[in-house]
């Protein structure tokens, strides 16, 4: 008897030491088929994401912030991930710049490639001009992978003059390209000289040709078509109106305009990839 109750024993702690064994195996090859299933965790995890050259030039006015559109493509000849579903955070490499909010918006297909539009609200937490061109994006298994998503050029909008010109009538907000149609009115109760449009950066700057006077009360219709000598995919800008009231120099921004994001899904996903 007690023979038999020594070998019910050890059969026992083998079939126990068996399940065991059949759950690791079980375990290991559930974690096998997740890391085949997702691109993200398998060898060839990095997502082929290409930004396309995208250029904000902002005065952010708002402490919640502004949004910005960040387009881009993602190659998925191979296999065709649900990117809104994978990115987990999204930031800035300036710390100066601080994504508040992000959303993943995604178009058609086309060759090969998904139109991508990052959208993100960000704000500025300081009063200098705060530049950057690189994005960190935070995957599902917490890896991340760094891209260039172009340029970008922002500043806390209260270093800048308030009541003295303000748009009137219609106001053009996006554009197919580089131009600006408006009209602003002189609130100021001074005539208004030397007046010049540029952006943050200096980079997009209209020269008027002649004197250009503004007088107290009086509206001035400007309607310019490219400007500036840099030519961008997609940009999104804050017009920065620089002027001399009584010998002073002053600027104002006004509301933002786009340029690029009117095109078509197609023609979006093309100019990308020239």
């Amino acid at each position: 008897m007690k023979i038999f109750k020594k070998a019910c024993g050890v059969g026992m702690f083998i079939r126990k030491r068996l399940l065991l064994l059949y759950f690791a195996v079980a375990a290991l090859l559930v974690a096998l088929m997740m890391v085949a299933g997702n691109p993200v965790f398998s060898k060839d995890r990095e997502l082929r994401l290409q930004f396309a050259d995208n250029f904000i030039s902002y005065a952010v006015d708002d402490e919640n912030g502004a949004v910005f559109n960040l387009f881009a493509v993602q190659d998925v000849r191979n296999r065709n991930v649900p990117l809104e579903d994978l990115i987990t955070l999204v930031q800035f490499a300036n710390p100066n710049i601080e994504v508040v909010d992000f959303k993943v918006d995604t178009g058609m297909v086309h060759k090969g490639y998904k139109l991508v539009n990052l959208r993100l609200t960000a704000r500025v937490l300081t009063d200098e001009l705060e530049r950057d061109n690189k994005l960190k994006i935070w995957f599902g298994n917490e890896k991340t992978a760094t891209y260039r998503f172009g340029e970008l050029v922002v500043q806390n909008g209260t270093g800048f003059q308030d009541g003295h010109f303000v748009p009137t009538g219609s106001y053009t907000a996006a554009y197919p390209s580089a131009g600006l149609d408006v009209r602003i009115k002189n609130i100021s109760g001074q005539e208004a000289t030397g007046l010049k449009i540029e952006d943050l950066s200096g980079e997009i700057t209209h020269l008027f040709e002649g004197d250009v006077k503004i007088g107290p009360g009086k509206v001035e219709h400007f309607e310019i078509e490219g400007y500036g000598e840099t030519e961008y995919d997609f940009a999104t800008i804050t017009p920065i109106l620089s002027y001399q009231l009584g010998g002073q120099e002053y600027s104002s921004y006004m509301p933002g305009v786009l340029y690029g994001a009117m095109l078509t899904d197609k023609e979006k996903i093309e100019k990308i990839l020239e």
